[in-house]
C-alpha cells in the first residue's frame, strides 16, 4: 500500500517516538533506515525492513545528552566563587571548564561539580581577578 500521491511503497515519515500508540497499518511496509516508536503496534501484516529500528524513549538511552547549563564564576579578592545550577544526577554529569580570563595572565583557576546544584571554582591566590566559563552536562 502506497501513500496517496507517492511512487515509493514506503511510508513518507518514520512513526515518531512522540506518539506512543502509533500504529502502522495493516499492508504497510516500513522503509529500512525507518524509526519506529517503542511502543508502536505493528498490525498483522505489516512488514518491516530486516534493519529497521525500532527506538527507545530518551529517558532510556544512555550516552544521550540530557541538559547542558552554561555559566560564569567571577572571583575577585576571595579564593574561590560557586554558581548554583539546576539539579543534575553526579553520577550522570561531567563538568567542563570553557575557558577563563585574569588580569595577570598567569592565574590559574579550576572547578569541580561539588554536588547537584553546585559548582565551584578555585584559584590559587587573592591577587588577581579571575572569571572562568563553565559547561555540565547531564547525560540519561
Amino acid at each position: 500500500m502506497m501513500p496517496a500521491g507517492s511512487s515509493s511503497p514506503y511510508l513518507d515519515a518514520s512513526i515518531s517516538s512522540r506518539a506512543a500508540d502509533s500504529t502502522v497499518a495493516k499492508d504497510s511496509t516500513v522503509a529500512k533506515d525507518s524509526t519506529v516508536a517503542k511502543d508502536a503496534t505493528v498490525a498483522k501484516d505489516a512488514t518491516v525492513a530486516k534493519d529497521a529500528t525500532v527506538a527507545k524513549p530518551a529517558s532510556q538511552m544512555t550516552g544521550i545528552i540530557k541538559s547542558v547549563q552554561r555559566g560564569t564564576i567571577t572571583m575577585t579578592a576571595a579564593s574561590s566563587g560557586t554558581a548554583t545550577i539546576t539539579s543534575v544526577n553526579t553520577a550522570k554529569s561531567v563538568i567542563t571548564l570553557l575557558g577563563q580570563t585574569n588580569s595577570n595572565g598567569t592565574e590559574l583557576a579550576r572547578i569541580t561539580l561539588t554536588n547537584s546544584t553546585t559548582v565551584t571554582a578555585t584559584k590559587y591566590t587573592t591577587n588577581y581577578e579571575v572569571i572562568v566559563s563553565y559547561q555540565v552536562e547531564e547525560f540519561y
